[in-house]
């Protein structure tokens, strides 16, 4: 009569978890990791972006003063002189532009009643850490907002 041993098929549970253990840190290690910063510059420019349009159609339908101011870290948007909307970007992000206004820390996006923009350049956000950023470009004279679809690396 032959009786088999079973103890010395296969691997037992624990032998299993520790190598699946082992493998995944390994893979871990491996894989770089992503900067989820730089997925926030996308939607942070394409909010920008809107903003900016819609200020462009306002100002062509309504009487009233419209601009937005940039800071390095925010922007708000202003009616006359009263503040109506206030948005602070993500900490790692932070706000340039090359408009004419060089003489304050702020710079001022407004349009004329027939769209075409006061200044006119690039406003760039940028990632702080990795260096990427995103544009946003207002062409003189048409005043069209334009939002780049890459993130660009400096």
């Amino acid at each position: 009569m032959v009786t088999k041993d079973y103890k010395s098929k296969g691997y037992t549970l624990l032998e299993l978890i520790i190598t699946i253990a082992i493998i995944s840190i390994i893979v871990s290690i491996s894989i770089p990791k992503l900067k989820l910063s730089t997925y926030n510059l996308k939607p942070s420019g394409t909010k920008l972006c809107q903003e900016i349009r819609n200020i462009r159609y306002i100002s062509m339908t309504d009487n009233t003063l419209y601009n937005i101011i940039l800071n390095k870290d925010s922007y708000y948007i202003r009616k006359g002189t009263k503040i109506i909307k206030n948005a602070t970007l993500d900490k790692n992000l932070i706000l340039s532009d090359n408009f004419n206004d060089l003489a304050s820390e702020y710079s001022t996006v407004q349009f004329n009643h027939n769209g075409a923009p006061m200044y006119a350049g690039t406003i760039k956000i940028r990632d702080k850490n990795s260096g990427k950023y995103i544009e946003i470009t207002i062409v003189p004279v048409t005043g069209r907002v334009l939002l780049k679809n890459d993130i660009f690396k400096e």
